[in-house]
């Protein structure tokens, strides 16, 4: 496992140009490690933040304090479970997405990919401003693993993950200024 993450993130055109026809099987386990590390942290730091913020007169609010601390974990579990299932649609979309630009693999191709390539968001994400740069650093994978995976061509695997991005960002700026001129100061 150690070996494959340092390969992903240190050497990405090779582990991507070498990937084996494995299925969805090896990527898919890859995927709920790499995830459970990440669920855990964000359920420690969570506790970590509230048991601050409810310090002052613990006592008082211990039904509400142990509620809390339960939901905590049990928003972990859920976040765990459906951000493992809706690893497997995101693939399933991003897979439909890439055979509009020409790709022509199998499924599971393409959950290698986006499995494989959330390395640094599993490792990093967590970490305020450096999770940022793990997410560009993902793009980055993404674009690399697109080229060697489906075969597009370096230009071609940009503008399908450019273009997204930038009319995603398009509408979040729409929103926001409708939301600004509707209700003033946010």
């Amino acid at each position: 496992m150690i070996k494959k993450i340092k390969k992903i993130l240190f050497e990405p055109d090779i582990f991507f140009s070498k990937l084996k026809e494995d299925g969805v099987k090896k990527s898919a386990i890859y995927y709920l490690i790499l995830s459970l590390f990440t669920t855990i942290l964000l359920v420690v730091l969570s506790l970590v933040a509230f048991n601050q913020r409810w310090n002052i007169g613990l006592m008082q609010y211990k039904d509400v304090v142990e509620i809390s601390i339960g939901m905590i974990f049990v928003l972990g579990v859920l976040i765990y479970i459906l951000g493992f299932a809706f690893s497997f649609v995101g693939a399933y979309l991003l897979h439909l997405w890439l055979k509009l630009w020409g790709a022509n693999v199998e499924y599971f191709k393409t959950y290698q990919l986006c499995a494989y390539s959330r390395t640094p968001n599993f490792l990093l994400g967590w970490i305020p401003f450096i999770g940022l740069l793990a997410s560009v650093y993902r793009l980055v994978l993404l674009i690399m693993g697109t080229e060697r995976i489906h075969k597009l061509p370096h230009k071609k695997a940009i503008y399908a993950y450019v273009i997204p991005l930038i009319l995603w960002l398009l509408v979040m700026i729409i929103l926001v200024s409708v939301v600004y001129s509707l209700y003033g100061q946010i």
